[in-house]
C-alpha cells in the first residue's frame, strides 16, 4: 500500500478490494471526531491535486488536471510589465505541461490546448510557438530532478516598473564606478556581488546621476540643471 500526504490531500494505492477500502475509511474517520476523511476512488483514473492519473495494465501515466471552474487567466499581454515577465509566462505554462505530463498524447493535446488559452488572451502566436519549443526542448527527466538552490544571501531592491524608464542593469554598470570612490562604498558595491544582485531585479528605475567633477580644479560644482540628488 502506498500513502502519499500533501496537507490536507492523501493519495493511496489500496490493494485489498473495495470492502477492506470502506471499512478503512470508516475507521480512521472514528479515530478524531474534528477529522473526516472523504473518500474518492476510482480503479480507472482519479484527480490529484493538478494531475489526472490514468491506471491501466499495472502502470501509472500522468495529465494536467484543472478544475471546471478555472478560467485559465494569465498576466495580460497588454499590461505594463517587463518583457522578459511576458515571455517567461508562456514558457512556464510549457514547462508545467512537460512536466506533468507522462505520455506524449497527453503533451500534445495539452499543448494545443495551452496555446489557445494564452493566444486568446493577445499573446503574439510566434511567442507562444517560440516559448513553448523551447520548454519542450528540456527533458523530462531534467525537470523532475530536484534542484538545490544556492544559498544567497542578497536584499532584493523593488521598485515601482515603468517602461519609459532606462534600463537599471545598464545604468548601474554605466555609473559603478561611482560606488567605488569611497572606501566605505567599496564593501557595499563590490563587483561580485552587486551585479548578479541587478541582474536578478525585474524592475527597472532610473538613476539621475551629475558629472560635476572638474579635471583642472577638481571638486564638484554646478551644472545648471536640475537634479533630485544634488545638493549643489
Amino acid at each position: 500500500m502506498i500513502w502519499w500526504r500533501y496537507r490536507d490531500d492523501i493519495f493511496d494505492l489500496w490493494t485489498q478490494g473495495l470492502p477492506k477500502l470502506l471499512e478503512f475509511t470508516d475507521y480512521i474517520n472514528n479515530l478524531y471526531p474534528t477529522i473526516k476523511f472523504e473518500l474518492v476512488y476510482s480503479g480507472s483514473h482519479l484527480n490529484v491535486l493538478d494531475l489526472t492519473l490514468h491506471f491501466c495494465n499495472g502502470f501509472i501515466s500522468a495529465d494536467i488536471y484543472a478544475k471546471p471552474t478555472d478560467s485559465h487567466l494569465y498576466l495580460p499581454f497588454s499590461n505594463s510589465h517587463p518583457s522578459h515577465c511576458k515571455r517567461a509566462v508562456p514558457f512556464r505554462v510549457a514547462l508545467r505541461i512537460k512536466r506533468n505530463c507522462s505520455t506524449n498524447d497527453f503533451l500534445q493535446n495539452r499543448c494545443r490546448e495551452y496555446k489557445g488559452y494564452l493566444k486568446s488572451q493577445n499573446y503574439p502566436v510566434e511567442l507562444v510557438d517560440k516559448q513553448f519549443d523551447k520548454a519542450l526542448s528540456i527533458s523530462r527527466s531534467e525537470l523532475l530532478s530536484k534542484k538545490v538552490k544556492a544559498d544567497k544571501k542578497v536584499f532584493p531592491l523593488v521598485l515601482d516598473y515603468n517602461p519609459v524608464l532606462l534600463d537599471i542593469k545598464k545604468l548601474s554598470k554605466h555609473n559603478f564606478i561611482y560606488c567605488n570612490l569611497h572606501e566605505k562604498s567599496k564593501t557595499f558595491f563590490h563587483p561580485s556581488r552587486y551585479f548578479p544582485l541587478i541582474g536578478e531585479l525585474k524592475t527597472k528605475f532610473r538613476v539621475t546621476s551629475c558629472r560635476n567633477q572638474r579635471e583642472e580644479n577638481g571638486g564638484c560644482a554646478k551644472c545648471n540643471k536640475k537634479c533630485d540628488l544634488c545638493k549643489n
